[in-house]
């Protein structure tokens, strides 16, 4: 899932025990970026352990007046790519994977993701995640390529950080979602835990049509959800999701029409040949 934590200059920086709340539930890596007096973005990621990333912290703030900067923050939960320090977000914008992997550099501008982009689902030979390839391909038009995208983004540049997506706000600090709440428990095994007293919002798998627990749910659109098991299995083999009726097919099931990616039964139906149509 992960989880984008974007404080804006001005405003206090969240509480330890929220920061703890946002790892326990997204442990692959941590990774922040903040505006330097040069106006250059720093980026300081790979930091695989709370105790590593709390002490980068307090050291950035012994020469960084982190109250009026604007600091964003990076936990990882791992679908695209390996474990390692230099997948953490966020990434340099640039075409360069090797440049987007380092763990401390300066650019003119970052981006951190939170969300699964299945259209830039990587090939698993290059071992990089989905936002490193998103990044690749669309590096030189970065904002207007994420005004269409799936997901939640931050983008910092020299004067100005931009968040696209619905974030949640709380005392003035942008979270991408609600595991940064001490009620949300979504670890690996993706079992969380109910409040007390309070019956949990059941929901049904789309695809194997289980009942799961709401906050442990994908959603896709509407009121379709997966469960972890089908989600993961879609990822690993390589299914895609119909933009016009909601089905999870093959990826080579998927063809592009009407600027959508659309499944064979949804194209035959449409019986609308888009290249045609470019052509009257």
């Amino acid at each position: 899932m992960c989880i984008i934590v974007y404080k804006p200059a001005g405003v206090e920086m969240p509480a330890n025990t929220i920061l703890k709340n946002c790892f326990e539930n997204n442990r692959d890596g941590i990774g922040l970026m903040y505006r330097e007096k040069t106006s250059k973005v720093r980026v300081l990621k790979g930091f695989m352990t709370l105790t590593h990333f709390n002490k980068a912290l307090k050291n950035l703030g012994r020469n960084t007046d982190l109250l009026n900067t604007d600091v964003v923050i990076h936990f990882r939960l791992a679908t695209h790519g390996t474990v390692v320090p230099g997948n953490c977000h966020p990434f340099p914008v640039t075409s360069s994977y090797a440049r987007m992997q380092a763990t401390d550099s300066l650019v003119n501008k970052a981006l951190a993701h939170n969300g699964i982009l299945m259209a830039y689902a990587p090939p698993k030979e290059l071992k990089v995640s989905d936002t490193m390839f998103f990044i690749k391909k669309n590096y030189k038009n970065i904002n207007r390529a994420l005004n269409g995208a799936q997901g939640k983004f931050v983008l910092m540049e020299k004067t100005k950080t931009s968040v696209f997506g619905d974030f949640v706000q709380s005392e003035g600090v942008y979270y991408s979602n609600s595991t940064f709440m001490p009620t949300f428990t979504h670890h690996h095994n993706f079992k969380p835990r109910a409040k007390a007293n309070t019956p949990e919002v059941m929901v049904q798998c789309c695809d194997c049509g289980d009942r799961i627990p709401l906050s442990g749910a994908f959603h896709l659109k509407g009121r379709d959800y997966l469960c972890s098991e089908c989600y993961y299995e879609m990822l690993h083999d390589c299914m895609e999701l119909c933009d016009e009726c909601g089905k999870i097919v093959p990826a080579s099931k998927i063809t592009y029409k009407n600027r959508k990616f659309i499944c064979e039964a949804c194209a035959e139906a449409l019986n609308v040949d888009w290249w045609e149509l470019q052509c009257l």
